[in-house]
């Protein structure tokens, strides 16, 4: 694989040719040539002040020339770099916006599965604290606000364990400070309830874990696919660009 210097020298040496008249190089090579033939062969007078000067004039066009047509790829390069410059830095300002919406979505995703776990975790200590009432006594009260807050999804069963309790002190201005008093045996539907309910947190915490490992898995895929699209990037500006 050639190095980037070699790459340059080529470009370099294209360049040159393209920039080169051929054709007028050619009749100049040519005619000097000849002149040098006619010279050899002895006849001096095919080289006069005239000839000389016409040949100097032609070499100075022709450098014009060229020089002209060095400026106008100057020029057009310049223009060029512009473009892929600008090209370049949309890309980049589009890949950084890229990365800085999908980290600020990650981030919200995990903060709203952290919430939901908290949550999850609240209600499961308030439930084990039920639970081990149980265990002590045959007889608890709740407010409605503590029902609601262990049974927020389930209101059907709510609405069984509220029947299955006694309504012992309403307040008539907040219905969450209603409190209710439970009896208990084994079979009850609140200590079933409960039973159930602590399963089905349990499940729920354990989903929150497997969303929240799945989410750091696809953030790691992401963050290993915009390196390499970066690393891209960089590769093309080292070793397309001379």
């Amino acid at each position: 694989m050639l190095t980037k210097p070699q790459l340059q020298d080529l470009v370099q040496r294209r360049r040159d040719v393209q920039d080169l008249d051929l054709e007028w190089y050619l009749k100049q090579k040519n005619e000097i040539l000849e002149l040098i033939i006619e010279l050899k062969n002895g006849n001096r007078d095919v080289l006069n002040d005239e000839r000389i000067s016409e040949l100097e004039k032609n070499i100075q066009l022709g450098k014009k020339k060229t020089e002209l047509g060095l400026e106008l790829e100057l020029k057009k390069y310049h223009m060029t770099l512009k473009e892929v410059e600008n090209y370049d830095n949309q890309i980049r300002s589009i890949l950084t916006e890229y990365i800085i919406s999908a980290a600020a979505k990650y981030k919200q995703l995990n903060e709203k599965i952290d919430y939901a776990k908290k949550v999850l975790e609240s209600r499961e200590r308030l439930n084990n604290i039920i639970t081990e009432y149980f265990s002590k006594t045959k007889i608890i009260s709740l407010s409605l606000r503590e029902l609601k807050e262990l049974f927020e999804k389930e209101s059907t069963e709510l609405d069984m364990i509220l029947e299955s309790g006694r309504l012992v002190k309403e307040d008539k201005n907040e219905a969450l400070n209603n409190i209710y008093e439970f009896k208990f045996s084994k079979n009850s539907s609140f200590t079933l309830s409960t039973t159930e309910l602590s399963s089905k947190i349990k499940e729920q915490i354990a989903t929150c874990n497997e969303v929240s490992a799945s989410i750091e898995h696809s953030k790691q895929i992401w963050k290993e696919a915009t390196a390499k699209l970066i690393s891209l990037l960089d590769r093309i500006d080292e070793e397309v660009t001379l």
